[in-house]
């Protein structure tokens, strides 16, 4: 009988350790992707787009469309130590016309936002990472087909 014993103990201790000994794994940890080329900076890249701006007031609404196109023109290190990119960017009313200089923007990032200046108000664009079982806003916009730049960009001002 006390050999049964035995046998039963040894066999619980050997489930017991095989179980622990299987559970002892090591948990391989996949890095986050980050796309930085969600929002590529490249000296002399363009861009170029079609503008339709929409003003909504209590006299109606005054719809104004033009041309717009950034270049990146030039890279430079701030007094914080980063590179920053000055994005240089020019409007036209008409396709036949020559762009004009509107303004200058300024941008830079890190592995998870962009820092974009504009008018020396700072905002920042969050970039995108992919994220598996998880909820998220981005199935609001599928349907639309105007989007603002705080749709594309997710800005946040800073305070």
């Amino acid at each position: 009988m006390e050999k049964l014993l035995r046998i039963k103990i040894k066999i619980k201790i050997y489930f017991f350790l095989g179980i622990l000994i299987s559970s002892c794994q090591p948990i391989e940890y996949e890095e986050t992707p980050h796309f930085h080329n969600y929002y590529p900076l490249q000296i002399s890249s363009e861009k170029e787009f079609l503008v339709t701006d929409i003003i909504h007031n209590s006299f109606g609404k005054d719809t104004n469309t033009y041309f717009l196109k950034e270049v990146v023109a030039e890279q430079f290190l701030d007094l914080e130590g980063d590179t920053v990119y000055r994005i240089e960017r020019f409007s036209k009313d008409d396709s036949n016309a020559n762009y004009t200089i509107k303004d200058v923007w300024t941008a830079k990032k890190n592995h998870n936002r962009a820092l974009l200046t504009e008018a020396n108000e700072k905002g920042y664009a969050r970039m995108l990472t992919i994220v598996t079982n998880a909820d998220t806003s981005i199935s609001k916009y599928l349907n639309k087909t105007n989007y603002s730049k705080e749709d594309i960009l997710g800005i946040v001002t800073e305070d």
